[in-house]
């Protein structure tokens, strides 16, 4: 398991990429990012975007996991 380092508002300067439109509107206030290799050689991942969205008081938490797994091609 590799956890990368926790990314707060220092988006302006380094981390994850957004635009001006983003940075106003839907401002980035944490990423968290976990990634496993499994002993089958597959590639497991878990996020969590936390943002604050116009409109909304609560901080809102974009959520997303995949597996990877190598095909042959």
């Amino acid at each position: 398991l590799h956890s990368f380092p926790t990314r707060r508002s220092s988006v302006l300067v380094y981390g994850v990429s957004a635009n001006a439109f983003l940075d106003e509107k839907f401002r980035i206030e944490r990423f968290t990012m976990n990634v496993t290799l499994e002993v089958d050689g597959s590639l497991h991942y878990d996020e969590d975007t936390v943002m604050r969205m116009p409109g909304r008081e609560e901080l809102f938490h974009h959520t997303d996991a995949c597996v990877l797994r190598r095909v042959e091609g």
